[in-house]
């Protein structure tokens, strides 16, 4: 069992939002299933993710809140899933895209800038409020700190909000790491290492391939074992996880 390092880079992101990730197909394996890949098929993925709650705006909704000195100014979001950003405080902040939300004054034109957002927070208590943050746009007109605009939701005046589905987010401070299938070449079969935290950094591994099979192999601790070569596929069964000291039976 032999791999050799051949190349590292690693790439600032703006941000690792909760879509922003590495994530393996749907037919990723778990660890001890045999699965066929083919080359670009990313078949393992490991993240520390929590599940959050989202919410439904059904249709487009327009209506207005108090900014500066008083003076309203309008807020849009069009029928879309408002999803889990961030947690401020004792509030959780649930964002509409950024193509689905608007904000402007009458006067000024659009309030937001972009980063800027939209949506629902909601507290401990289950008080539901609707939220502008356009602290960029402002700190670009030299305010300082953060404005947040809200009020509260007036449930016979306001769209009904909907409970959304579910979704990972990943944890704070964790990362993703996650295999994929590169193919074969010059007798090696080769295999990219992606790691996910505030940035993105790659390792490819190539494997001398041999006539006899299972072949072992091992990435970062993972241990896996290849068979079935034919063509540009294989079939690949994971047996331990990154870092992981404990092998994996074999699933029935």
């Amino acid at each position: 069992m032999g791999y050799r390092f051949i190349l590292v880079f690693a790439l600032a992101l703006a941000g690792l939002s909760p879509n922003a990730v590495f994530a393996a197909d749907k037919v990723s394996s778990l660890v001890g299933e045999e699965l066929q890949v083919f080359p670009g098929d990313k078949f393992y993925a490991e993240e520390n993710v929590v599940e959050k709650p989202s919410f439904v705006i059904p249709v487009n909704f327009e209506s207005k809140m108090n900014g500066s000195m008083g003076f309203n100014f309008r807020f849009a979001i069009d029928a879309s899933t408002l999803s889990w950003t961030r947690k401020v405080g004792e509030w959780d902040y649930f964002t509409a895209p950024a193509d689905k939300a608007r904000a402007w004054h009458g006067l000024l034109g659009t309030v937001l800038a972009e980063g800027d957002t939209v949506g629902i927070r909601v507290n401990g208590k289950g008080e539901r409020q609707w939220f502008v943050d356009n602290t960029i746009h402002n700190q670009a007109l030299g305010t300082r700190g953060t404005t947040i605009w809200k009020r509260r939701i007036d449930p016979k005046k306001d769209v009904s909000v909907q409970d959304g589905p579910l979704h990972k987010v990943l944890v704070k401070g964790s990362k993703i790491r996650g295999l994929e299938y590169l193919g074969l070449r010059d007798g090696q079969l080769r295999i990219r290492y992606v790691e996910l935290t505030d940035r993105e950094s790659t390792e490819e591994f190539f494997f001398p391939v041999t006539a006899e099979e299972p072949m072992l192999i091992g990435i970062m601790g993972l241990r896996a074992e290849v068979s079935g070569i034919q063509g540009s596929s294989v079939r690949i069964k994971v047996l331990r996880r990154f870092g992981d000291g404990n092998f994996a039976s074999p699933a029935p």
